[in-house]
């Protein structure tokens, strides 16, 4: 926050802010009664021009505040407002009730009391999202009531002002929902029972009404309420939100008690005595329904087998007492995350059930009991981190970490009270839909991935979870109020923050060691499937499967899989063998080779790769919590691992760990193991300790090229540009200083600075890394490139601010589903995005990363390219104000070591954001328009050096000819205009007509085609006489050659082509030529072939003012120079240059051959205002 936020208000009045508090309270929880008896539009006149000019202070968001709120709660609700005057405070009505108390004091220059009665759900939303410094609290008690609930809280920023607002148009939208219950009349109530008996009694579409009261079985139970009028029996739900109108949807519960406040008689249904059970005799289960095979399926039967203790033993002794006569089983069904049933919930109580008969069952010698239930599945799956997350209090052996409560008990004992708790919990969700969040829960929950909203929307009514689709803006409000469930990933998506909780590390065992153990019991060179595995494993957890457990395995690198076979295998290094082996050795291998699934890409990470440094650096204790904070709830456990295998000390007492002086040294030793150890750590220490491979030291300056002259000669088989401007360039940035490229148009300019840092500071390396693919080796050896730095461009212009240049606050039009409506968001601007890019975890530069201090130097761009950094490029550099945009940049831009940009964020003015040290800024310069251009101050120009970007010399004019041609030509063939031919190295062709040679690194042109000859030399000549008088660059020839050869190619002839090519391309850029150098121009297009005619009408041309004859002259002389090394031609002679001086510089023995003349007339007629 800046220091202004901080200055003191002052008022003229004395009074106390206590004081001040209970005045501007005295009519706060009445009905709407103006005390001064004057209109809204009145009151808030006199608060803008009497009351807010007392508020003294330098504050400009306080200032602005004061004077926007009012404003914008008049144009937001308009009619529904009213504004009430206090002696300093201004009071907010929204269909006459008071929402919003404004008081404005010295301690707190804008306070805000908030009505959150009728929209207590924005409570949590609010206490997570206002910043620290709102001191969001419950206000004092004289402000509450039965009917008020008044908190407070300080807005001293934009985002904090954001909030407030979208706060308030929740709370109107709950009014609005109250107003619409409270006009309901019994009147409305009976039109729409009307209509349902007229319309709807007899449908038996998906309400299923009518098969309801036939007492079918169809809808399951699900209506447990009805309206009971003259004999007949209505939904009261439907009924009751027909009733209200509009496309408000209200539960249940809210219809039955306003129906029943109208007089209506709602009774509750019995029509399911065979859904639930009666009563519960006998023992009580929760079976896990873990796979789905020929014993077991889902809904007919159960299976286990006789081994082992604990709940298997139970059951079998309670089926071994019913079949004597005892009382049957009843069980509680779970479904685990990872059953393999589609299209079923996941970790989940789905059913109760009870037993009917079991059988016993002998397959490959054990002795398995098959036990055949009656099924009742609920309407309504209970989710124990959803809906029925208060099972978590009520039952002392339920743990919300699931994992821990069925941690190897796919069978659970329990008591009969527990059992009805469960049922109770079940009745009560299919009693009533699920509410939005529940529902938009168990949709995502299901669908194990990121869903849009509307089709969150569309599943919750196909699964039966509700009634009609919610709308979006309820279902949207609903998600974002509950942080700790969902989250947006953008583009109108929602997923579960619990996914992200989504166990991550292998799960079939607790420990390294059990894992080795068993591995160790395996055969080298035998093969296996994933059910042999697991059934070799024996008592692994029980919400484990073959496929997972066999994943696990692999992901501690112990196991891979053969697509030869389909079938598993142990890794070469998975063994005991060699005298010197040690099991430690082994366990260090699990710990440090360890891959985490990403679930967004089916991809593999080494959290090695974050660990390393910590361990390397953690000469002293560390918090336990900051080992591997990436696996969040798993940190502990990985922590464990390492502990477990010698790579760390770890003190679970004191909560603390610390490396082990030898973590990360070679083993002496040939035992396959050891050697692949070694192998990895080498890889390990190189990758992410050393430095080697792609990274770059985070904070140093720009390093100086390797192999400089190779890169030039490639860079300039991009570029046309010559060895001594990309010297002075090098030179700037390597020097630390920012740079503008100047020139004319054309010139490639943009092109250079796209290429330059990108191609100078590439490397090539033999990379040694550790591998990530599960089958795999465990470390790769490959060579690889780091591209030098890429470019980001932005184009200048006149309205640019500091908002573009920094970014900020920015108003957003339309929520999620295009409602209209007005957010806000932090949108960064050029320079801070393209900052951000070289760190990481910012979303490619569009959020700020959790470490502000290290940039991160391995950028991978969207293609999969990998880039030191990368570096912002302004286009047309000085035609936004430049110094309004960056003036308060100077210090940033200085080029000293350690500056830091001050950025827009979250819960806070600014955020401090390291400037990477060999970050810089390539401005592009048109000089042609400067006269159109906003001036750069002295002070920032100091931050930056001008180097001019200019076309080639005659001497590189055939290179530039070659260049722009395959410019041309690759422009045909994208747009597949004509038979261009594209060649293995990348070089086009045009057979029978243009063709080139490849000499190394030099394209040698020559042309089959005579008109073609012709017409291209003509072309160059022209072109050398332009350039006489207007520096065009190479764009400019790259643009006449392809109008030239599509001309062509619709059926012009040659010599027609280049005449309207030079009329359309190129006659309009000359009109700022001058007389006489037009003139000239025309001459030589006129007379070139006649060189008597063209020498004299020269020299005509020469006869004017004498300023202006010396300045053409003076042209004539450099351009004679360039082609010729020097120059006979005097400027300062009263003689114009002579007929052989002319026609040697001019070449104009030879004609041209545009017979027509498009290009002449073309000239003339802008120079005589005839043209367009």
């Amino acid at each position: 926050m800046s220091d202004d936020l901080n200055d003191d208000v002052e008022w003229t009045s004395g009074k106390t802010l206590e004081e001040r508090l209970e005045g501007a309270l005295e009519n706060s929880t009445g009905a709407l009664n103006n005390k001064n008896n004057i209109d809204k539009a009145t009151a808030l006149k006199q608060w803008q021009t009497e009351t807010i000019p007392l508020v003294k202070t330098n504050n400009v968001f306080v200032r602005h505040l004061i004077y926007d709120f009012p404003e914008w709660i008049k144009d937001t609700f308009k009619d529904k407002v009213d504004f009430v005057l206090g002696t300093q405070s201004l009071d907010v009505w929204l269909d006459k009730h008071l929402v919003v108390k404004s008081l404005y004091n010295i301690e707190n220059p804008a306070y805000f009391y908030l009505d959150l009665h009728p929209k207590e759900d924005l409570i949590p939303f609010l206490q997570r999202n206002l910043s620290a410094e709102s001191d969001f609290k419950l206000g004092p008690k004289g402000m509450q009531s039965s009917t008020k609930k008044f908190y407070t809280f300080w807005v001293g920023n934009n985002q904090d002002y954001t909030f407030l607002k979208q706060a308030i148009i929740q709370i109107e939208e709950s009014l609005q929902k109250s107003l619409k219950i409270s006009s309901l009349t019994r009147e409305k109530i009976l039109a729409e029972m009307e209509m349902f008996d007229w319309q709807d009694r007899a449908d038996s579409g998906p309400n299923g009404w009518f098969d309801w009261e036939n007492s079918s079985r169809v809808t399951g139970g699900r209506y447990k309420y009805a309206i009971r009028y003259k004999g007949q029996l209505y939904p009261p739900r439907l009924i009751f939100n027909r009733a209200v109108g509009g496309d408000q949807d209200y539960t249940t519960n809210v219809a039955r008690r306003n129906l029943t406040n109208l007089g209506f008689e709602v009774i509750t249904l019995d029509n399911s005595n065979d859904l639930w059970p009666s009563q519960v005799e006998g023992p009580c289960f929760v079976l896990m329904h873990q796979h789905e095979d020929e014993l077991q399926r889902y809904g007919e039967t159960y299976t286990f087998n006789l081994g082992g203790t604990g709940g298997k033993k139970d059951l079998a002794e309670a089926l071994q007492a019913q079949k004597a006569g005892g009382p049957a089983v009843s069980a509680i069904i779970y479904l685990p995350g990872n059953h393999p049933l589609t299209g079923r919930p996941h970790k989940a109580f789905t059913a109760w059930a009870r037993v009917r008969d079991w059988e016993p069952m002998v397959e490959e010698g054990v002795t398995h009991i098959v036990a055949r239930l009656e099924h009742h599945e609920f309407p309504v799956p209970l989710y124990i981190q959803g809906n029925a997350s208060d099972l978590v209090e009520k039952l002392d052996w339920l743990d919300r970490d699931l994992r821990k409560t069925f941690w190897q008990r796919s069978i659970r004992k329990i008591s009969d009270t527990d059992f009805k708790i469960i049922i109770e919990e079940a009745k009560k969700a299919a009693g009533e839909e699920m509410n939005l969040g529940d529902a938009a829960y168990a949709v995502l929950f299901e669908a194990n991935g990121s869903l849009p909203l509307a089709e969150i929307a569309d599943r919750m009514v196909k699964q039966g979870l509700v009634n009609q689709p919610p709308k979006a803006t309820d279902l949207a409000n609903t998600l974002l109020l509950d942080g700790d469930r969902f989250m947006s990933v953008g583009q109108n998506r929602w997923d579960l923050v619990t996914r992200s909780l989504e166990p991550a590390l292998p799960d079939g065992f607790e420990t390294l060691r059990e894992y080795w153990e068993f591995v160790d019991t395996l055969q080298m060179g035998r093969s296996y499937t994933a059910e042999e595995i697991y059934q070799l494993a024996g008592g692994v957890n029980a919400e484990t499967n073959p496929e997972s457990f066999v994943m696990g395995l692999r992901q501690l690198r112990l196991l891979r899989y053969n697509p030869a076979t389909s079938r598993y295998e142990l890794q070469p290094y998975a063994t005991s063998e060699g005298d010197d082996f040690k099991e430690y050795i082994i366990l260090r291998l699990m710990a440090l080779g360890l891959l985490v699934a990403q679930k967004a890409d089916d991809t593999f990470s080494l959290p090695a790769r974050e660990i390393i440094p910590r361990l390397y650096g953690s000469k002293e204790a560390q918090p336990a919590a900051n080992f591997a904070p990436e696996l969040k709830w798993e940190n502990d456990k990985l922590l464990g691992w390492y502990a477990g295998a010698a790579l760390v000390e770890y003190d679970p007492q004191e909560g603390t760990w610390k490396g082990n002086a030898d973590a990360l040294a070679d083993i002496p030793g040939d035992a396959p193991a050891i050697l692949a150890y070694n192998q990895l750590v080498n890889a390990l220490r190189r990758t992410y300790l050393e430095g080697w491979g792609a990274q770059v030291d985070s904070f140093g300056p720009l390093s100086p090229v390797e192999n400089f002259s190779e890169k030039l000669r490639e860079l300039q088989k991009k570029v046309l540009v010559d060895d001594q401007t990309v010297l002075r360039i090098y030179r700037s940035l390597l020097a630390g200083h920012h740079v503008i490229l100047s020139g004319p148009p054309g010139t490639g300019k943009t092109l250079l600075a796209e290429k330059l840092p990108e191609i100078l500071w590439r490397e090539e390396k033999h990379t040694i890394l550790p591998g990530t693919d599960p089958d795999g080796p465990l470390v790769l050896d490959r060579p690889e490139v780091i591209h030098g730095y890429r470019a980001v461009f932005v184009t200048a212009t006149e309205d640019w601010s500091v908002r573009d240049v920094i970014g900020g606050i920015s108003p957003r039009l339309g929520g999620s589903e295009g409602d209209g409506k007005m957010s806000y968001d932090i949108r960064y601007g050029a320079l801070t995005g393209t900052v951000l890019k070289n760190y990481k975890f910012t979303d490619e530069g569009k959020k700020l990363p959790v470490d502000t201090a290290r940039p991160q130097r391995d950028y991978i761009t969207e293609s999969d390219l990998r880039y030191r950094g990368a570096w912002l490029v302004i286009d047309e550099f000085n035609r936004a104000h430049i110094d309004a945009a960056f003036g308060s940049l100077l210090t940033t831009l200085s080029g000293k070591f350690g500056t830091t940009l001050a950025v827009p964020a979250r819960g806070s003015e600014v955020t401090e954001l390291r400037m990477p040290d060999d970050f810089r800024i390539i401005g592009t310069l048109n000089s042609f328009d400067r006269h159109f251009l906003n001036q750069i101050s002295e002070a920032l120009k100091r931050r930056f050096d001008f180097i001019d970007i200019l076309p080639p010399r005659p001497d590189r004019y055939e290179q530039e000819l070659v260049i722009s041609m395959q410019g041309a030509l690759g422009h045909l063939h994208r747009n597949k205009l004509g038979q261009i031919e594209l060649d293995a190295e990348g070089d086009y062709s045009w057979p029978g007509v243009i063709g080139f040679v490849r000499d190394g690194n030099r394209l040698e042109l020559f042309v089959d085609n005579d008109a073609a000859s012709v017409a291209i030399e003509d072309f160059r000549r022209i072109f050398a006489v332009i350039r006489f008088f207007r520096k065009l660059g190479t764009a400019q020839v790259v643009a006449v050659l392809t109008n030239l050869f599509t001309g062509v190619l619709v059926g012009m002839d040659w010599s027609d082509a280049l005449d309207v090519a030079l009329a359309d391309s190129l006659a309009d850029q000359l009109q700022v030529l001058t007389p006489e150098e037009q003139g000239i121009l025309e001459s030589y297009l006129e007379d070139a072939g006649q060189p008597a005619s063209f020498a004299k009408a020269v020299q005509a041309q020469l006869q004017g003012h004498r300023n202006r004859r010396s300045r053409v002259v003076s042209l004539l002389r450099e351009a004679d120079i360039l082609q010729n090394g020097s120059s006979p031609i005097d400027p300062q002679s009263d003689t114009p240059p002579t007929e052989a001086q002319l026609v040697a510089l001019f070449r104009a023995t030879e004609p041209l051959h545009l017979p027509n003349g498009y290009f002449l007339r073309r000239l003339r007629d802008l120079n005589s205002d005839r043209g367009i």
